[in-house]
């Protein structure tokens, strides 16, 4: 990373947000219209499950789908409710996980750069 000039380098920021009970923003509200991966669960990728999640969306939502009668809010709330339960807790630990490494790294530099 030293020799690479300046320019060549892109920053951008990591984005994630935790879905707190009551807080987060709904996977549906009604209707035909619903959020899967990262438009619903953004997380970082320290776990590396960012992408399995959305995998496992749209395998849910098909099945919940397939078994409707209408594409509807009764669909939606079920893919709601069995997804809460796995994405709840990864983007909970991704987002701890990314502060921890994060305080870590800043405090690894600066060790390195005293020595």
């Amino acid at each position: 990373m030293g020799s690479t000039p300046e320019g060549a380098v892109v920053r951008t920021p990591l984005v994630d947000r935790w879905l707190w009970p009551g807080l987060a923003p709904r996977a549906s509200r009604g209707g035909s219209l619903v959020l899967a991966g990262d438009a619903w669960h953004p997380m970082t990728p320290n776990l590396g499950q960012g992408a399995c999640c959305a995998l496992e969306d749209a395998v849910v939502l098909a099945h919940r789908l397939a078994g409707a009668a209408a594409v509807g809010s009764d669909a939606m709330r079920g893919y709601e409710a069995e997804r809460w339960a796995r994405v709840f807790p990864l983007t909970a630990l991704a987002g701890v996980e990314a502060r921890w490494c994060s305080g870590r790294t800043r405090r690894c530099a600066r060790r390195a750069t005293a020595w």
